[in-house]
């Protein structure tokens, strides 16, 4: 029994000298750390210092060189701040209940005028589909009448109507054709006649 003591005895004043000495080298590396921040920092503020009152380590440049930027730079910055600070305004500071109630209104009149836009895009896609609709309704009317016209070459009102058509669809040359087959067959046909005056 005296043996396995002895073991975690030694095995324990092992651990505890590793220990001490991690918490050694820990330390010496802490401090060196702050001791490099300290360096850096004093460092900083010399660079700092010596930028503001111009050290002598940095190059200085020729009077004609300097002349020579101010021509190609000129210090527009200056007057354009200078002109800022005179007509330095401020708006008056608005209590958050009014704020909230012209949000309010702005919001509504927002969406009044989306409804309109709305209602206005769904009545113009109605009143064109209500044309295109039209529009092959009268296609299908003169194809009807073409075929009319074309079994009954000797039938004026089967071309008058496909000129009707045609008049109405805007199509000009269909209609010239069509009238020029009426007035062949009937050139008194008054309906007709008064037809190409209006085309013209």
């Amino acid at each position: 029994m005296a043996s396995p003591k002895r073991f975690f005895r030694k095995a324990k004043s092992k651990e505890q000298s590793i220990g001490k000495k991690s918490e050694k080298v820990r330390e010496k590396v802490v401090s060196r750390a702050q001791i490099q921040q300290k360096q850096t920092k004093k460092e900083k503020v010399e660079v700092h210092n010596e930028a503001r009152q111009g050290s002598s380590s940095l190059p200085k440049l020729p009077d004609e060189k300097i002349e020579k930027l101010k021509v190609k730079f000129p210090n527009i910055y200056l007057i354009i701040s200078e002109r800022i600070r005179k007509f330095n305004f401020s708006l008056p500071k608005i209590p958050l209940k009014t704020k909230s109630i012209v949000l309010c209104v702005v919001g509504f009149l927002l969406a009044v005028v989306c409804v309109w836009e709305i209602i206005g895009v769904f009545h113009q896609t109605q009143l064109f589909m209500g044309v295109v609709g039209e529009r092959s309704t009268l296609q299908k009317e003169m194809s009807l009448w073409e075929n009319i016209s074309q079994k009954y070459p000797t039938y004026r009102d089967a071309y008058y109507q496909a000129a009707v058509l045609a008049y109405r669809l805007g199509e000009r040359e269909k209609e010239d054709f069509y009238l020029q087959k009426v007035l062949a067959l009937d050139p008194n046909y008054q309906p007709a006649q008064n037809l190409e005056k209006k085309s013209e």
